[in-house]
This record gives structure tokens, C-alpha cells and sequence, in this order.
């Protein structure tokens, strides 16, 4: 059973700002005001639910309690590992930094992880995507009509999946 120390300090990194900043990139995809604020506030949410989804995951569970000491440890470092890359401009530019970072978190946990634990991360970043996306209606008038995934939300959900090297099931 792999848990985060069994990763170098640059892995623990990588794998610890994965879940952040796909869900970052994710609510900034659509940029549809109310509901981004809707959306950041469900990618902690739906990072620690992966408790829920994965209770048999020794990775996933280690993560979650290493990001949660850090939490109560020192909040600096929080904000620390949470700020993008300062050559982030755009929304653009934080999907291309959360998707080559996902990418290489999910090559360090196939590398060391057994083949189920390598799937469960990778179900758990899809999940957290797909909450994040479906955390707020887009378009309409104050949460009246519109639709619960804009097509930016698509289009971002099908190159997470890409990048997880999962199959990509459009929300329905």
C-alpha cells in the first residue's frame, strides 16, 4: 500500500497540487462570475470527499491527511503551495500548468503505486474535475435555466480525461 512518503519532495508536490490546481482550472474554465465562486469553494470539498469515494485508498487517505496537517501547521505554506506559477496570465495558461502537472503526478504514482491505486488517483482527479464543473449552472439569471455544464466545462472535462489517460464520458 503506497502512501505520500513514499514519494520524493518534488512528487509530494507534484501529487499534493494536482487535486488544486485541476479544480482551479477547472472553475476558471467557464469564468461564469457567481458560479466560479460556487466552484472554487467545491475543489477542497471534492478533494476530501475522495474519503468517501476511495475508503480503501492508503494514497488518497495519506494525501488528504498530509494536506490537512499542512492546513493546521501553517497556513503560509498553504497559500504557498496554492499560488500558480506567477507565469500564469490567463485561464489558458492554468489549465496548460494543472494538466502537464496532473500528468506528471499520474506518471509518478503509476511509477511507484500499484496498478489499482495508479486508477483510484486517476478517478479521484476525474471526480474532482467533474464536481468542480457541475458545482454551479451556467448561464441563465440567478440559477434559473441554464445549463449544469457550460461547453468550455466540456471541452476542459475531456482534456482532463486525456491527460489522466482515462476514457472521457460526457456529463450529461
Amino acid at each position: 500500500m503506497t502512501t505520500i512518503t513514499d514519494f520524493i519532495s518534488e512528487e509530494q508536490a507534484l501529487l499534493s497540487k494536482a487535486p488544486f490546481n485541476l479544480g482551479m482550472a477547472m472553475a476558471m474554465s467557464s469564468g461564469s462570475g457567481l458560479g466560479t465562486i460556487k466552484e472554487v469553494v467545491k475543489v477542497a470539498q471534492a478533494t476530501i470527499e475522495g474519503r468517501v469515494t476511495f475508503p480503501n485508498s492508503t494514497l488518497i487517505e495519506s494525501l488528504i491527511s498530509a494536506l490537512e496537517a499542512k492546513v493546521k501547521e501553517n497556513r503560509d505554506d498553504v497559500q504557498e503551495m496554492l499560488q500558480p506559477d506567477p507565469s500564469v496570465q490567463s485561464p489558458e495558461d492554468l489549465a496548460n500548468l494543472a494538466l502537464n502537472g496532473v500528468s506528471k503526478a499520474v506518471a509518478a504514482v503509476s511509477a511507484k503505486a500499484s496498478a489499482q491505486e495508479a486508477a483510484e488517483y486517476k478517478q479521484w482527479l476525474m471526480q474532482i474535475a467533474q464536481k468542480v464543473a457541475g458545482a454551479a449552472t451556467e448561464g441563465g439569471f440567478l440559477g434559473i435555466g441554464g445549463q449544469k455544464y457550460s461547453d468550455p466545462e466540456k471541452a476542459m472535462l475531456q482534456r482532463v480525461a486525456t491527460a489522466l489517460g482515462v476514457p472521457y464520458i460526457p456529463p450529461a
